[in-house]
């Protein structure tokens, strides 16, 4: 009888780890992937600023300064 009491404490445990480690695997993807869409922003937008700084200066004009070819 208390050996049953323990063997049903056990398995209510175990099942309790095991939900708590899935919970943990889905919220270190979330993170990760997070990170990761963080980590290409960050690149593409260096890499746009390279782009911008080496052969295509950007040259700022006023509202009557431009002219349409």
């Amino acid at each position: 009888m208390i050996a049953r009491l323990f063997q049903i404490i056990f398995f209510i445990f175990l099942i309790y780890l095991v939900i708590g480690v899935v919970k943990f695997i889905f919220r270190l993807g979330r993170t990760t992937a997070d990170l990761n869409r963080k980590l290409d922003e960050e690149s593409r937008n260096d890499r746009s600023n390279r782009r911008d700084r080496k052969g295509n200066e950007i040259i700022e004009l006023d509202k009557d300064q431009y002219k349409v070819e």
